[in-house]
């Protein structure tokens, strides 16, 4: 009668380099310092962050400051894309703190944003 196909999955992720958690855009108050300078974040994740204007090469590791609205927090990183204007990096060694911190950062953006939608 009735045949059963095996559906494919919608989205393929490939679990070495892609962030498993929501990115956003961060609002203004996000600042990132990385090798002594302010950097601007593309988006940001409780798993990653991508910077702008800055190369730096595939598996290196790095330090970041993210000064957010809040607090300031040390984080370090690895760098697992590097397409010539843009950085994309995976968090690594996150203590639970920093993670629930980031978290509720990127919570913050997004009801700020719906709330935003709202009034307009």
């Amino acid at each position: 009668m009735f045949s059963r196909k095996k559906s494919k999955p919608f989205v393929k992720f490939d679990r070495e380099e892609r962030r498993m958690a929501v990115r956003i855009q961060p609002d203004q108050n996000l600042k990132t310092i990385l090798k002594e300078k302010r950097r601007e974040v593309m988006d940001i994740s409780t798993t990653g962050i991508a910077i702008q204007d800055i190369s730096i090469p595939v598996g290196t590791k790095v330090t970041l400051r993210l000064e957010l609205p809040h607090n300031t927090i040390q984080v370090h990183a690895k760098v697992v894309k590097d397409d010539g204007c843009c950085c994309h990096c995976i968090f690594i060694d996150l203590a639970e703190g920093q993670t629930e911190q980031l978290y509720q950062y990127i919570l913050e953006v997004q009801k700020s944003r719906i709330r935003k939608s709202f009034i307009a």
